[in-house]
């Protein structure tokens, strides 16, 4: 007779397969209809007055204030890039009348905007400032969190909930010379524990946490979060590596998980060619790790989703993963 544990252990790996992959797709099905209008561009939008109609047909048509909101966030994740040359040279566009006519953004510029979707959505929307780790930020100084980044929340329900919708967009390196167009779905509607690892608003009630951080509390986390990243690699980032390396993935959350499933997919068609699903064990820092080998050279995107059994949400984290072929190791045909 098999041991009870190995009993569970067996039915909780049919449960990942059978029921959480297609939950975790189930999260992205919600919103499938409307990303589906988004793309079609059937509503153009390029002045502040086509924002008006744009929100005139919108409530006709998805009367929801969640669909509403999330028409705003993927509009703005697909058609404005971040403007890493005003971002370096000091000529920003901020408002909307400016960011539509060149289609690109720092953050205040992509609040404002969401906001202006959302007044005409007919949906409750704020800007937040505050501090957030990103571009250029090496040092987290709690007597000096001076705000660097605009960002969002949203009425649903009678509840407000946080949106990023410049951090949604996708990716930009270190110096800002190179960004990357990725949608991050944990910034539409995100999880109060999951923000504040990297969102400080200047208004404690911004975080939506029950508990909130202080300025100290926040600097520690930054430092314990760097202080681990030193050997791997944190949210957010473009993981390079070689064939026959190792990746080494850490998620921070507050929340007890108990498995880790990793998705590598091709970063052109979303094709996901190979998963992982494995236990993980969160350490006293509130880390999840977790380490394997590459084998494969290509560009890809990576979905970690970090998964428990008690009816929670799983979370989602994504990454970009470019890997090159090393000298004397050859790229093989599939991941091993």
């Amino acid at each position: 007779m098999m041991p009870h544990r190995f009993i569970r252990l067996l039915l909780c790996f049919f449960l990942l397969i059978f029921h959480w992959s297609p939950a975790a797709a189930q999260s992205a099905a919600k919103y499938k209809e409307i990303d589906a209008f988004i793309k079609a561009d059937q509503l153009k939008v390029e002045s502040p007055a086509d924002i008006k109609v744009f929100g005139r047909e919108l409530k006709r048509l998805f009367p929801e204030d969640e669909i509403k909101a999330r028409a705003a966030f993927f509009w703005l994740t697909q058609h404005i890039k971040y403007d890493c040359e005003g971002y370096r040279s000091g000529n920003m566009a901020y408002e909307p009348v400016d960011v539509l006519a060149k289609g690109r953004a720092v953050c205040s510029g992509f609040a404002r905007l969401m906001k202006m979707f959302c007044d005409e959505l007919g949906v409750e929307c704020v800007e937040i400032s505050g501090f957030a780790t990103g571009i250029s930020v090496d040092k987290v100084n709690p007597d000096s969190l001076v705000s660097n980044h605009t960002w969002n929340a949203v009425k649903i329900k009678g509840q407000w909930k946080l949106v990023d919708p410049t951090w949604g967009r996708g990716y930009s390196n270190n110096d800002c010379t190179e960004s990357w167009q990725v949608l991050k779905n944990e910034y539409f509607l995100a999880d109060p524990a999951f923000m504040i690892s990297s969102h400080f608003p200047e208004e404690a009630k911004w975080q939506l946490l029950d508990k909130p951080y202080t300025a100290r509390d926040f600097a520690d986390s930054i430092v314990i979060r760097k202080r681990a990243g030193n050997n791997g690699v944190l949210p957010d980032s473009l993981i390079k590596k070689g064939v026959g390396e190792f990746l080494f993935i850490q998620l921070f959350h507050t929340k007890k998980f108990e498995h880790i499933q990793i998705q590598f997919a091709d970063q052109n068609s979303d094709s996901v060619f190979y998963t992982i699903n494995d236990e993980v064990v969160q350490d006293q820092n509130g880390y999840y790790r977790y380490t394997c080998p590459l084998n494969r050279a290509g560009k890809f995107k990576l979905n970690v989703w970090l998964i428990n059994f008690s009816g929670d949400d799983p979370v989602l984290v994504r990454y970009l993963l470019e890997v090159k072929s090393k000298s004397g190791v050859p790229a093989k045909a599939a991941h091993q």
